[in-house]
Protein backbone atom coordinates (compact mmCIF):
# COMPACT_ATOMS: atom_id res chain seq x y z
CA UNK A 1 0.00 0.00 0.00
CA UNK A 2 1.14 3.43 -0.29
CA UNK A 3 1.41 6.30 2.37
CA UNK A 4 -1.33 8.81 2.47
CA UNK A 5 1.51 11.64 1.76
CA UNK A 6 2.96 9.52 -1.35
CA UNK A 7 -0.59 9.16 -2.89
CA UNK A 8 -0.37 11.16 -6.15
CA UNK A 9 2.79 9.41 -7.14
CA UNK A 10 0.93 6.05 -5.88
CA UNK A 11 -2.08 6.71 -8.64
CA UNK A 12 0.52 8.48 -11.11
CA UNK A 13 2.66 5.02 -10.71
CA UNK A 14 -0.63 3.04 -10.92
CA UNK A 15 -1.66 4.71 -14.26
CA UNK A 16 2.22 4.21 -16.14
CA UNK A 17 3.09 8.01 -16.33
CA UNK A 18 5.83 9.59 -15.45
CA UNK A 19 6.10 12.73 -13.76
CA UNK A 20 6.46 15.21 -16.77
CA UNK A 21 3.65 13.49 -18.55
CA UNK A 22 1.29 14.15 -15.48
CA UNK A 23 3.04 17.55 -14.86
CA UNK A 24 2.18 18.45 -18.92
CA UNK A 25 -1.38 16.87 -18.90
CA UNK A 26 -2.51 19.24 -15.62
CA UNK A 27 -0.47 22.37 -16.59
CA UNK A 28 1.90 22.39 -13.67
CA UNK A 29 5.93 22.71 -13.87
CA UNK A 30 7.08 19.36 -12.79
CA UNK A 31 8.42 21.10 -9.52
CA UNK A 32 4.95 21.83 -8.59
CA UNK A 33 4.13 17.96 -9.13
CA UNK A 34 7.30 16.67 -7.47
CA UNK A 35 6.01 18.94 -4.29
CA UNK A 36 2.68 17.66 -4.38
CA UNK A 37 3.97 14.07 -4.48
CA UNK A 38 6.32 15.02 -1.16
CA UNK A 39 3.29 16.24 0.12
CA UNK A 40 5.30 19.90 0.99
CA UNK A 41 2.35 21.28 -0.69
CA UNK A 42 -1.49 20.43 -1.57
CA UNK A 43 -2.88 21.22 -4.76
CA UNK A 44 -5.70 23.43 -4.60
CA UNK A 45 -9.62 22.37 -5.95
CA UNK A 46 -9.16 23.01 -9.44
CA UNK A 47 -6.13 20.83 -9.29
CA UNK A 48 -7.80 18.47 -7.64
CA UNK A 49 -10.31 17.59 -9.84
CA UNK A 50 -7.96 17.52 -12.80
CA UNK A 51 -5.75 15.23 -10.55
CA UNK A 52 -9.08 13.44 -9.89
CA UNK A 53 -10.16 12.79 -13.70
CA UNK A 54 -6.68 12.08 -14.91
CA UNK A 55 -5.63 9.10 -12.18
CA UNK A 56 -9.23 7.98 -12.36
CA UNK A 57 -9.88 8.16 -8.43
CA UNK A 58 -13.02 9.84 -6.88
CA UNK A 59 -11.98 13.20 -5.75
CA UNK A 60 -12.52 13.31 -2.33
CA UNK A 61 -11.31 10.11 -1.71
CA UNK A 62 -7.85 11.84 -3.13
CA UNK A 63 -8.69 14.82 -1.44
CA UNK A 64 -8.45 12.87 2.04
CA UNK A 65 -5.29 11.15 1.30
CA UNK A 66 -3.69 14.04 0.84
CA UNK A 67 -5.13 16.12 3.53
CA UNK A 68 -2.40 15.73 6.05
CA UNK A 69 -3.32 14.43 9.38
CA UNK A 70 -0.72 14.69 12.37
CA UNK A 71 -1.57 13.42 15.82
CA UNK A 72 0.99 16.57 16.54
CA UNK A 73 -1.86 18.68 15.40
CA UNK A 74 -3.86 18.25 18.25
CA UNK A 75 -1.47 18.33 21.05
CA UNK A 76 -2.56 21.71 21.81
CA UNK A 77 -6.21 21.22 21.91
CA UNK A 78 -8.24 23.35 23.81
CA UNK A 79 -12.24 22.68 23.87
CA UNK A 80 -12.88 25.97 24.61
CA UNK A 81 -10.99 27.40 22.45
CA UNK A 82 -12.71 25.05 19.78
CA UNK A 83 -16.02 26.32 20.41
CA UNK A 84 -14.92 30.02 20.23
CA UNK A 85 -13.65 29.35 16.99
CA UNK A 86 -16.48 27.61 15.75
CA UNK A 87 -18.72 30.87 16.95
CA UNK A 88 -16.59 32.74 15.08
CA UNK A 89 -16.38 31.19 11.90
CA UNK A 90 -20.00 30.66 12.03
CA UNK A 91 -20.69 34.60 12.83
CA UNK A 92 -17.85 35.36 9.85
CA UNK A 93 -19.77 32.86 7.65
CA UNK A 94 -22.90 35.31 8.10
CA UNK A 95 -25.38 32.37 9.98
CA UNK A 96 -28.28 33.79 11.13
CA UNK A 97 -27.91 34.03 15.00
CA UNK A 98 -31.02 31.78 15.40
CA UNK A 99 -29.33 28.76 14.15
CA UNK A 100 -26.15 29.31 15.41
CA UNK A 101 -26.68 27.16 18.41
CA UNK A 102 -28.05 24.68 16.35
CA UNK A 103 -25.34 24.56 13.95
CA UNK A 104 -22.95 24.30 17.07
CA UNK A 105 -24.49 21.61 18.11
CA UNK A 106 -24.01 19.55 15.08
CA UNK A 107 -20.33 20.69 14.39
CA UNK A 108 -19.92 19.80 18.25
CA UNK A 109 -20.77 15.83 17.13
CA UNK A 110 -18.10 15.84 15.17
CA UNK A 111 -15.32 14.14 16.45
CA UNK A 112 -12.91 16.71 16.76
CA UNK A 113 -9.36 14.97 18.58
CA UNK A 114 -7.11 12.90 16.11
CA UNK A 115 -6.54 10.64 18.77
CA UNK A 116 -10.36 8.88 18.63
CA UNK A 117 -10.57 10.11 14.53
CA UNK A 118 -9.36 7.99 12.38
CA UNK A 119 -10.51 8.53 8.71
CA UNK A 120 -13.31 11.08 8.04
CA UNK A 121 -15.36 10.62 4.55
CA UNK A 122 -18.60 12.08 3.42
CA UNK A 123 -21.11 11.63 0.75
CA UNK A 124 -24.55 13.63 -0.39
CA UNK A 125 -28.17 11.94 -0.59
CA UNK A 126 -30.44 12.70 -2.81
CA UNK A 127 -31.92 15.99 -0.74
CA UNK A 128 -28.80 17.76 -1.54
CA UNK A 129 -27.84 16.68 2.69
CA UNK A 130 -24.50 15.68 3.30
CA UNK A 131 -23.48 12.69 5.27
CA UNK A 132 -20.74 12.58 7.15
CA UNK A 133 -18.83 9.00 8.25
CA UNK A 134 -16.16 9.47 11.17
CA UNK A 135 -14.07 5.84 12.16
CA UNK A 136 -14.00 6.40 15.71
CA UNK A 137 -11.82 3.90 17.44
CA UNK A 138 -13.83 1.41 15.24
CA UNK A 139 -17.06 2.46 15.60
CA UNK A 140 -18.60 4.18 12.45
CA UNK A 141 -20.27 7.21 13.36
CA UNK A 142 -22.67 8.95 10.80
CA UNK A 143 -24.23 12.51 11.20
CA UNK A 144 -26.53 14.08 8.84
CA UNK A 145 -25.51 17.58 7.81
CA UNK A 146 -28.21 19.55 6.54
CA UNK A 147 -27.32 21.39 2.70
CA UNK A 148 -27.66 25.12 4.21
CA UNK A 149 -24.82 23.92 6.75
CA UNK A 150 -22.23 21.70 5.23
CA UNK A 151 -19.58 24.40 3.75
CA UNK A 152 -19.94 25.93 7.64
CA UNK A 153 -19.03 21.85 8.98
CA UNK A 154 -16.18 21.33 6.27
CA UNK A 155 -14.89 24.73 7.44
CA UNK A 156 -14.96 23.61 11.00
CA UNK A 157 -13.46 20.32 9.85
CA UNK A 158 -10.85 22.03 7.97
CA UNK A 159 -9.95 24.45 11.16
CA UNK A 160 -9.55 21.53 13.06
CA UNK A 161 -7.41 19.23 11.31
CA UNK A 162 -5.06 21.65 10.65
CA UNK A 163 -5.00 23.50 13.92
CA UNK A 164 -1.41 24.09 14.83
Amino acid sequence: MYKRRKAIAYFRERCNMTQKELADRIGVPVSTLISWEKGTEIPNGDYLKALSIILNVREKYLFIWLTPWSPSIFEDYDKEKTAENRLAIFQHNGVPEEKIDEYISISQSIPDSYKSVHRVEYDYQEDGNMIAVFNRNGVLIRTQIPEETKNDILTVINQTCNKK
